[in-house]
């Protein structure tokens, strides 16, 4: 019977730590999301000093999450995401439109894959 509780716990913290992990990243990066929308807007306006300061806040933010991220999600996709978000504020500073949209939109497709391969969803668990 011991082994059998030991078993069911162990089966529990496992249940618990996937959906933690989910949670954790639907909401960093449904907030990432949200920081690119602004971002977008911005560089769509033609405020590039806005623009700036947002990808400034984003590049920061991202850092922030990458450190957590990286433990439950493939490498690729997050080099991927490092890769073009170390280039917005350069982008927004010399006021390279399609560029900085482009890349931004770039970032928000692949968070948004990392979202949909960390679903557990039928098709990801078989």
């Amino acid at each position: 019977m011991s082994r059998f509780i030991t078993s069911l716990v162990i089966f529990i913290l496992l249940i618990a730590g996937g959906i933690a992990s989910v949670v954790y990243i639907n909401h960093d990066a449904s907030d990432l999301q949200k920081q690119l929308d602004q971002l977008i807007v911005a560089a769509d306006s033609e405020d590039f000093s806005e623009a700036k300061d947002l990808a400034e806040k984003f590049t920061q933010n991202w850092d922030k999450a990458e450190q957590s991220i990286v433990m439950l999600v493939r490498h690729h996709s997050v080099d991927e995401i490092t890769k073009y978000a170390a280039r917005l504020p350069v982008y927004a500073a010399y006021g390279q439109k399609t560029e900085l949209i482009a890349d931004a939109k770039q970032i928000q497709a692949i968070l948004e894959h990392i979202r949909s391969d960390e679903r557990p969803t039928l098709h990801n668990i078989l």
